[in-house]
């Protein structure tokens, strides 16, 4: 879903950023980063193709904050996240997309869930993909 707005814009307007499009980017960018067919037929259906035109030029964590400097703290924050992730995700619904990813793959989308809730986004308002994965990481803290 994202916004449905990323990429279409007035052009007398200088460019905004979107608390929804950059986590979906983030999330995309994982997907296409860690390849196989199956995973990446998935994410083109449920994302708009400015985001995977944006999501494509990001192959890492650090490429992505090279062109969006504010999300510098991300880098950090992966770290802790990636220790807690094998036992978050160890459900049905997350399990077997989270092994799939590569490793800078994982990195990615676990800089989208930090994002999804450091913004403190409502589930409804991600990606399917993304969705299901902040849901799962907030129900098994602690």
């Amino acid at each position: 879903m994202s916004c449905k707005g990323h990429g279409h814009r007035d052009s007398n307007y200088p460019r905004w950023i979107c608390g929804i499009c950059d986590p979906a980017i983030l999330a995309a960018a994982a997907v296409i980063q860690s390849g196989g067919p199956s995973i990446q037929n998935a994410v083109t259906a449920l994302v708009s193709s400015a985001v995977l035109r944006e999501a494509a030029r990001y192959r890492t964590l650090e490429e992505f904050v090279e062109a969006n400097p504010e999300y510098a703290w991300l880098l950090d924050a992966v770290n802790a996240f990636l220790e807690e992730a094998p036992r978050r995700f160890n459900t049905d619904d997350t399990e077997p997309f989270w092994y799939r990813l590569t490793p800078e793959g994982k990195r990615l989308i676990a800089a989208a869930v930090i994002l999804a809730e450091t913004l403190k986004l409502d589930p409804d308002d991600l990606i399917e993909l993304l969705r299901v994965l902040v849901i799962t990481w907030r129900q098994m803290q602690g």
